[in-house]
C-alpha cells in the first residue's frame, strides 16, 4: 500500500504568494533596469547633440585644437523649425493646448521642409556649403549631416518623447521670489561711489524663461551687496536711461519670459544634487551671477511620464548649451602712442544673413589712427560681447559682435596694404598680440 501525500490548500497559497512576491521582484527590476537604460539612452541623445553643435572636446592634431560641428561650421545655433520648416520661437502653439516640438533640423539637413530643394525660406543653399574663402583665408560652411537623420524628423529620448527645443536659459522659482530692485546712490569714500540696490518687488513661484542678451542679479561687480542674487535685478551694468550700460533689465518682466504650465519643466538646482548623474553638466542653479536669452539653447526631457516635473526617471533633464560655451572675445594691439601699425583692424566669420552672397565677410571695423593710448602706451582693440564694468566706457576700440569659436582671422588694413592673421578663438579671452598691415 503506497502512502500517498498531497499539498494542503495552504501551502499551495503559500507557494502561490511567494511566485507573486518573486515576479513581481523580478517585474520591479527588470522595469528600474529598462528606465535606467532609457534614462542613459536619453543622456547619450544629449551628449550627441551638444557634440554636433559644439564639437567633440579634446580634439587636438599635433597640440592644436581641432574644431568641429555645427558652431564652428556656421557661426551659430541651429535654428529651431517646425515640420514645415518655419522658425519657432514660442514653445506653445496659438490655441495654448499643443506643444510646437521645434527641431534644430540643420543638424542633419539642409532642406528644413523636407520638399526636396533647398532655395525656400530658412533651407541652407548651396552657397554655404563648406568650401575655402580665399579673401579671408579660413575654411567655413555646412559639411553636416552632424547628426544621425531620426526616422521621423524628430530627436526623442530614450522613451520615445520628443525632445523640447528653446532658445533661453529656463530656470525654475520654488518660492516667491524677490527680484526688483531700485538703484540709488549710496555714500562716496575717497572719491568712489557706493551704490545700494533696494528689494522693492518679487516674482511668483513658476518657470521662466530668459529673454534678453544678458540678466544680472544685483550683487554682480556691485561694490555694496548683501542681497541674494537672483534674476532679472537692474544691476550695476545697467543705468536707466544711460546708453553706456545696455546689458540686463530694470525689471523682471524685462528679462523673464513665464512658460505656461503645461510645457514649463521643472528645473532643478545644481547643488541639491537632482538630476541624477548628467555627465559634465551644464545644469546650473537659480543662485548664479549671470542669465542667458538669445543664443543659448536649453533642450528638455520631461523623464518617463513625458510630463513636466516628477521624481525619480519622470524627472526633467534638462541641458544647456549656454552662450558662453561657444563664442569668445577676441584683443590685441595695433599701435602705440607714437604710432599706428594699421589703419584698420577687421574680424571675419561664419554667419548666415538673408540676402548675403558670401558666408564668411569682413565685420566690424575698428580705426586705429583714432584710438587714445592706454595706460601702457599701447592702442588697443578688441572684438566681443563680454558687458562692460563700472567706469569701462566705449571709446571706439570695441566692437560689439558675437564671434563664433572656430578658425578665424583678423585683416590689419593700411593704404592698400592688407595683412590677414589667421586664429583660432576659443570660447574665452583670445588675445592675439600685435597686428600690423606691414611697411
Amino acid at each position: 500500500m503506497t502512502d500517498e501525500h498531497g499539498f494542503s490548500l495552504i501551502e499551495v497559497l503559500v507557494a502561490l504568494t511567494m511566485l507573486g512576491v518573486l515576479a513581481t521582484m523580478v517585474g520591479l527590476s527588470l522595469k528600474q533596469t529598462d528606465e535606467r537604460q532609457q534614462y542613459e539612452q536619453t543622456i547619450a541623445v544629449m551628449t550627441a547633440v551638444r557634440e554636433a553643435i559644439l564639437g567633440k572636446p579634446g580634439l587636438y592634431c599635433n597640440g592644436r585644437r581641432q574644431f568641429t560641428g555645427y558652431v564652428a561650421d556656421m557661426g551659430g545655433l541651429p535654428l529651431l523649425v517646425d515640420e514645415n520648416g518655419d522658425e519657432v520661437s514660442d514653445l506653445v502653439t496659438q490655441d495654448g493646448k499643443n506643444m510646437v516640438f521645434a527641431q534644430p533640423r540643420g543638424l542633419w539637413t539642409r532642406d528644413m521642409n523636407s520638399d526636396g530643394d533647398t532655395v525656400d525660406g530658412v533651407d541652407i543653399p548651396d552657397g554655404s556649403l563648406w568650401k575655402y574663402y580665399e579673401e579671408q583665408r579660413i575654411w567655413a560652411g555646412w559639411r553636416g549631416p552632424y547628426l544621425t537623420p531620426p526616422a521621423d524628423g524628430v530627436l526623442r529620448d530614450g522613451w520615445g518623447n520628443a525632445l523640447l527645443f528653446s532658445e533661453g536659459e529656463i530656470i525654475t522659482l520654488k518660492n516667491t521670489t524677490p527680484v526688483e530692485c531700485e538703484y540709488r546712490l549710496h555714500t562716496t569714500v575717497f572719491g568712489i561711489q557706493y551704490y545700494r540696490w533696494d528689494v522693492t518687488g518679487s516674482a511668483s513661484a513658476g518657470t521662466y524663461r530668459c529673454k534678453c542678451d544678458w540678466a544680472f542679479p544685483a550683487n554682480v561687480g556691485s561694490t555694496v551687496s548683501n542681497l541674494k542674487p537672483y534674476p532679472g535685478f537692474a544691476s550695476p551694468y545697467y543705468r536707466p536711461n544711460d546708453s553706456n550700460y545696455p546689458y540686463g533689465g530694470e525689471k523682471w518682466e524685462d528679462c523673464w519670459e513665464t512658460l505656461p504650465a503645461a510645457v514649463a519643466p521643472v528645473i532643478e538646482p545644481k547643488e541639491n544634487g537632482i538630476n541624477l548623474d548628467y555627465p559634465n553638466s551644464s545644469f546650473r542653479s537659480v543662485f548664479t551671477n549671470l542669465f542667458f536669452g538669445p543664443e543659448t539653447l536649453t533642450v528638455v526631457s520631461y523623464g518617463a511620464d513625458g510630463k513636466p516635473g516628477g521624481s525619480d526617471y519622470n524627472r526633467d533633464i534638462v541641458m544647456t548649451i549656454y552662450r558662453n560655451e561657444w563664442t569668445g572675445e577676441v584683443a590685441g594691439m595695433a599701435g602705440n602712442t607714437h604710432r599706428s601699425f594699421a589703419e584698420s583692424v577687421a574680424i571675419s566669420f561664419p554667419k548666415i544673413v538673408t540676402g548675403q552672397s558670401n558666408l564668411v565677410q569682413w565685420r566690424n571695423e575698428i580705426m586705429i589712427p583714432s584710438l587714445p593710448a592706454d595706460e601702457l602706451g599701447g592702442k588697443s582693440f578688441y572684438f566681443g560681447t563680454a558687458p562692460l564694468r563700472e567706469g569701462q566706457l566705449e571709446n571706439g576700440s570695441r566692437q560689439s559682435v558675437l564671434i563664433p569659436m572656430g578658425i578665424r582671422s583678423i585683416r590689419a588694413h593700411s593704404q592698400g596694404t592688407n595683412k590677414i592673421y589667421v586664429i583660432p578663438v576659443e570660447p574665452t579671452g583670445n588675445f592675439i598680440g600685435t597686428v600690423g598691415a606691414g611697411e
